[in-house]
């Protein structure tokens, strides 16, 4: 359910753990969607869409 991958990834190690899942389907080729507040995870992705009141604020395409 969504609660419990919201709560791993809220785990530090269960977190770790999950995006380097996630890290491993976008590579196969899968679209991922994630919403996250960490800095530390935006940084992993190629690309990064800012909102602010549910508004586009910022999108950046990061090199990997």
């Amino acid at each position: 359910s969504n609660q419990l991958i919201e709560n791993m990834i809220a785990d530090t190690t269960n977190g770790e753990a999950v995006i380097q899942l996630l890290t491993e389907v976008a590579a196969n080729g899968t679209t991922v969607v994630m919403v996250t507040h960490s800095q530390a995870h935006a940084a992993m992705v190629q690309r990064v869409i800012n909102l602010l009141d549910g508004k586009i604020v910022d999108h950046t395409v990061q090199g990997l």
